[in-house]
């Protein structure tokens, strides 16, 4: 009877130490899930990084060349004006001319 209860505690002993050695299996299969979640996050976070980088620095050249535009242009519409301006006074007076030639 004694020898039947240790060989019982025996094979409780092994199904302990394999359910043991599953869970270190286990352990092992997490930890490594975790370094590459973590190397992963660490890229993405590097990516986005770069990206926010990148989106700033598109940014402050987007304002350096829309100030430039928006400059040439102000500069080619003010010599527009001036233009129309000239112009209008010409064809005032040829519209004058004509006027009175009509009226004559």
């Amino acid at each position: 009877m004694m020898e039947q209860i240790l060989k019982e505690i025996q094979q409780m002993n092994e199904n302990f130490q394999q359910i043991d050695e599953r869970f270190q299996k286990m352990d092992d299969r997490f930890e490594k899930l975790e370094e590459k979640m973590d190397h992963k996050f660490d890229m993405v976070a590097e990516q986005l990084d770069r990206m926010e980088s990148t989106l700033d620095s598109v940014a402050k050249t987007a304002n350096v060349d829309s100030i430039a535009i928006l400059e040439r242009i102000d500069k080619n519409t003010r010599s527009l004006n001036q233009d129309i301006e000239f112009l209008s006074k010409k064809s005032g007076r040829h519209e004058l001319y004509f006027n009175r030639i009509q009226n004559s």
